[in-house]
């Protein structure tokens, strides 16, 4: 589900509102997966991070908010 934007708006912390952007997420799982696991993981941090951000697509898709 790459590339994924969704016609739904995001209201963010500082109370702007953005649409929904997949690319985000897997940005953000990666960066997690770096700080953890460290750079050396590089081989399964793609793989990892497109599944987690797969996983919230399909959940905002069930529940109906696009």
């Amino acid at each position: 589900m790459k590339n994924d934007t969704f016609s739904i708006a995001v209201v963010k912390r500082d109370g702007t509102t953005v649409a929904f952007d997949a690319a985000k997420i897997t940005r953000a799982v990666t960066m997690a997966f770096i700080e953890v696991k460290g750079k050396d993981a590089a081989s399964a941090m793609h793989h990892y991070a497109s599944t987690v951000t797969d996983e919230v697509v399909k959940s905002i898709l069930r529940r109906g908010h696009a």
